[in-house]
């Protein structure tokens, strides 16, 4: 089963790369948490994206971390890599989103796969719940969405954005 973290945003609200800062007491990245829950509940398939000027940094600090049975691909997220009859003529500097991420991962995923964020810290038993889930709809076009009571991922600390999930 396959985690597959996005890791490529600016960090404009925090100032600093949040998925890059070293958070826990051996200089761990808050992603590597979710990580080790991830591995205790058994996916044993790493990608990370992350934009191009970050992927040996991850690579470099990752793969000496993780145990060397688990796969690690760690994959630059290109604002050109789009899908056939897909194009941009524009200038962005911000990847695309989730499903861009996705679609970045194309060539390394050949099964069930969770998508999580980089810099957020979701609990052990949002990785139980979707590893649970991929086992038990491992051959089917049945997805799912770990979800979570809002008043419990608001931040007394200011304000956060948070996105509507409608079926």
């Amino acid at each position: 089963m396959t985690l597959l973290l996005m890791a490529a945003g600016s960090g404009s609200r925090y100032g600093k790369l949040k998925q890059f800062d070293d958070l826990g007491p051996k200089g761990e990245f808050l992603m590597e948490f979710g990580i080790y829950d991830a591995l205790k509940n058994g996916f044993d398939h790493i990608v990370l994206i992350t934009k191009k000027e970050n992927v040996s940094l991850a690579e470099n600090h990752l793969r000496p971390r993780i145990p060397a049975n688990i796969k690690l691909d760690v994959l630059a997220q290109e604002i050109t890599d789009l899908p056939e009859g897909c194009s941009f003529s524009g200038e962005r500097k911000k990847p695309w989103g989730t499903a861009h991420a996705v679609w970045t991962a194309r060539n390394v995923i050949n099964g069930p796969f969770a998508v999580l964020n980089a810099d957020d810290f979701y609990g052990q038993s949002a990785y139980a719940n979707a590893a649970d889930f991929a086992r038990e709809h491992n051959n089917d076009d049945t997805f799912a969405l770990v979800g979570y009571t809002l008043k419990n991922t608001l931040s007394e600390h200011g304000s956060v954005s948070r996105g509507v999930c409608l079926r």
